[in-house]
């Protein structure tokens, strides 16, 4: 079952009305307002300014804070002073919030932040364009994003990420792209953007994780 457009929409409505500056992690489906199942998660970035304006408009609009899922019977390990993430429930709908871009590390699954030139990036070049209720990151750092997500994060290459990654890399600004992805996956770059050329065929994962040419 779908939850009520109009919640979700009022969902970035109460961020915007509070002066929250955000961006929306993750709409890989389109699924967003219209198509949005109950019980789902909103991944949402929050600039961690913002953070005191988050609690306050939260608290006042009738949120419940709780424990986040990630944080089962093994404690979250977060590094490099990376700020906690935090879980919000309310109306059938989840709000997963960070307030930095980050990853599992491949060593221990803990989490860290990612260069902080992708992190800066993300509020100098998110967009709104008229059609749209919420922020969004460039479409560069989108498939940054999506790549970490694929590489580190989930070790899995799901359809509707693929399908995404090519609608993005049709459009986006190929060397920006490749900058922003030379200080995440170095020399292994190269190699995504084959994969993509090649039509997204391949394991990704397992071949970064057996890559030795750094």
């Amino acid at each position: 079952m779908f939850v009520d457009s109009k919640k979700i929409i009022n969902v970035f409505q109460m961020l915007e009305d509070n002066d929250i500056e955000y961006v929306l992690l993750r709409d890989v489906d389109h699924e967003i307002p219209y198509k949005f199942s109950q019980n789902k998660d909103i991944d949402l970035l929050i600039n961690i300014n913002s953070r005191d304006k988050l609690h306050n408009a939260l608290k006042n609009n009738g949120w419940k804070k709780i424990k986040h899922p990630l944080d089962g019977h093994n404690q979250i390990i977060y590094l490099y002073a990376l700020t906690k993430f935090e879980f919000y429930t309310k109306d059938n709908i989840n709000l997963d919030i960070c307030f930095e871009l980050c990853c599992k590390s491949p060593n221990d699954g803990e989490w860290l932040p990612i260069d902080q030139i992708i992190n800066k990036s993300v509020w100098e070049n998110r967009k709104k364009d008229e059609e749209s209720i919420y922020y969004s990151m460039s479409t560069e750092d989108e498939l940054v994003h999506l790549f970490t997500r694929i590489i580190f994060d989930k070790k899995i290459i799901p359809k509707n990420y693929v399908k995404r990654i090519k609608e993005l890399y049709q459009i986006c600004d190929k060397d920006n792209f490749c900058e922003k992805c030379n200080v995440v996956f170095f020399k292994f770059t190269q190699r995504i953007f084959q994969w993509i050329d090649s039509g997204c065929v391949s394991d990704i994962v397992r071949e970064y994780y057996s890559f030795c040419d750094y």
